[in-house]
């Protein structure tokens, strides 16, 4: 993993690809891309879901793996897709089918200036595509998903929810085909 590592680290320095993420010669909506919300609220719900561990869990060393190297604890601890019931009752996601990928909408959806872009009354959610990762990059990061990589990028995401400051988010995320032939994206790895 440490190699893995290394060769990932190694594309910090980049130059953004001009081509949004394209599947079926449709541009994927942002929305598409799950990433940490600012407050955890999402990564502690699969954590404590999927780990097993409701308490005492925050700033250790094993939750921190967790909520950046996601994609090893894919098809392993994290065996179920779909979206869970949040303790507080909403529905949330982390791996995106790409039915529910393709369906997605929001008020205005474009392109500017190698970002694409969705935004509501009160949001903004962007990404650009910053690099293209090999697929066996993509597998390395996700070794325990019985699916083929069949496309993988690093991707810049910004979030503004409203108020004086968004987020930026650096994240490689992987198509997957399942041995069923459903599709998700899967995010992998978090920088």
């Amino acid at each position: 993993m440490k190699k893995v590592l290394l060769i990932l680290i190694g594309f910090i320095p980049f130059q953004a690809i001009a081509e949004p993420w394209e599947v079926e010669g449709k541009v994927l909506h942002p929305r598409c891309f799950q990433t940490e919300w600012s407050s955890s609220d999402n990564i502690q719900e699969f954590y404590e879901r999927f780990m097993g561990i409701k308490e005492n869990y925050y700033g250790t060393k094993e939750y921190e793996d967790f909520r950046l190297n996601i994609g090893k604890y894919w098809g392993k601890e994290i065996n179920h897709y779909g979206s869970i019931t949040a303790s507080w009752g909403d529905e949330i996601e982390l791996a995106v089918s790409m039915k529910s990928c393709l369906n997605k909408s929001s008020n205005e959806v474009g392109e500017r200036d190698q970002w694409v872009t969705s935004s509501e009354q009160s949001d903004e959610y962007s990404y650009r595509v910053s690099k293209k990762i090999s697929l066996e990059q993509c597998k390395l990061l996700a070794p325990n998903l019985e699916g083929e990589c069949v496309q993988s990028y690093l991707l810049e995401i910004y979030n503004w929810g409203g108020g004086s400051m968004g987020f930026k988010t650096l994240q490689i995320f992987g198509l997957f085909e399942m041995p069923n032939k459903k599709r998700y994206i899967f995010p992998l790895k978090k920088f």
